[in-house]
């Protein structure tokens, strides 16, 4: 969850804030495949002011709200039993907020370049030159303090509704509107836009603004603070690592999305496993697991019966992510490590006799309305124009 915290200028976490900011860089060699020329070229055209312009224009204001309302029936149907028990009038409130987030984020994507952006030559430009665009890829600290009060609210949109159960459903709204909205651009304009969109999914589920807040607390020689910036850089290989291992142990696990080899599942998948690392640094860090205890956890019950996610599998998922990351410590390291890979397996253990053998009821899943999924959404495409919530036309 998105939790409001102050970053302090310290040597710890100007460091930290770097790592943080390496997360969302593009992959500006991935662009060679796309035009017949140079990387830099690709780059500078799609990254300056007239590049980034273009591609705003491709995401105008009623292609936002009509993708966000779109994203969220497909979110919706993973978590409300049935289409006929949505509250219409709570999902326009929620999707209003979705839409405001990506007009905020694609107003700070065009103005990146506007600070800095001279006017460069594309068939002419320097290092230096290329330097300074990629310098104006997100600050992420600057990102988190526009965008956060427009996240909030979103936030706390979904904390209040009647069915505070859809808390869940939260980050997968917005996974499905960035795939929803990147589906619009060019190959090569995803690569410049998507560490944008990816800033947003992973702020609200990434404790990483809390973690830099609290790295303030130590200082360089700090064990603990030398653990995180040293395990932090590999948190994706860790999380591919884990969910392979995942793979080959639960070959056969199928939730209401599907088996875990399904695309979107795999993407929840290596974030989630991304969050629960950053919540174990934060809880290092902090020197206490309240941010687990009382944040992760609870958000797993709400969620994972819910989407018939075994209670077996998360419990596997923390012992095998504890055991890959101690592989990667030194033994001191992994005696300041294990109380608190120790406290993440029991704190999910406590609750296994109730989870374990509970089943989300196969009589209100979507799947017993229609055993196609396509026509599941099209009933709820069907109901929404009944409602009035999808007049807009992309044409408009």
């Amino acid at each position: 969850m998105l939790v409001t915290a102050q970053i302090k200028q310290t040597p710890t976490v100007k460091r930290l804030v770097k790592l943080w900011t390496e997360r969302y860089k593009p992959d500006l060699a991935a662009l060679s495949q796309f035009e017949n020329i140079s990387i830099d070229q690709i780059f500078a055209k799609l990254a300056s002011s007239e590049g980034r312009s273009k591609t705003v224009e491709k995401l105008r204001n009623n292609l936002v709200q009509l993708n966000c309302q779109l994203a969220s029936i497909r979110s919706r149907g993973l978590y409300e039993p049935i289409p006929n028990l949505i509250n219409f009038t709570e999902v326009k409130r929620l999707n209003l907020c979705a839409s405001n987030i990506y007009t905020k984020l694609l107003e700070l994507y065009q103005k990146a370049t506007v600070v800095g952006d001279r006017g460069f030559d594309v068939n002419a430009i320097t290092l230096n030159e290329v330097e300074e665009l990629r310098e104006m890829m997100p600050n992420v600290v600057e990102l988190a303090a526009s965008l956060e009060p427009t996240l909030m609210l979103f936030q706390s949109q979904y904390i209040s509704a009647k069915d505070w159960r859809t808390l869940g459903s939260l980050t997968t709204q917005l996974y499905f509107a960035n795939d929803l909205l990147l589906g619009l651009l060019s190959p090569s304009e995803r690569i410049i836009a998507a560490p944008y969109f990816k800033f947003i999914e992973e702020q609200i589920a990434l404790p990483w603004q809390r973690m830099c807040a609290a790295a303030a607390k130590h200082d360089l020689e700090s064990p603990a603070f030398i653990l995180v910036e040293q395990l932090l850089p590999q948190a994706n290989e860790i999380a591919e690592v884990v969910f392979q291992k995942l793979l080959k142990q639960f070959p056969n696990h199928s939730s209401r999305r599907g088996k875990l080899t399904h695309p979107g599942i795999a993407h929840s998948c290596m974030r989630d496993l991304n969050m629960f690392q950053a919540y174990l640094w934060l809880c290092v860090l902090q020197r206490n697991m309240t941010p687990i205890t009382n944040e992760l956890v609870e958000l797993c019950i709400m969620v994972l019966p819910r989407v018939e996610v075994k209670w077996e599998l998360i419990e596997k998922w923390n012992y095998t992510l504890a055991e890959e990351l101690a592989s990667r410590m030194n033994s001191s390291q992994q005696v300041l490590f294990e109380p608190y890979a120790q406290a993440l397996i029991q704190s999910f253990q406590e609750h296994s006799h109730l989870l374990s053998n509970l089943h989300y009821s196969p009589d209100v899943s979507l799947a017993n309305h229609s055993s196609d999924p396509l026509r599941s959404t099209k009933l709820m495409v069907e109901m929404w124009n009944a409602t009035g919530l999808l007049r807009m036309s992309a044409d408009e």
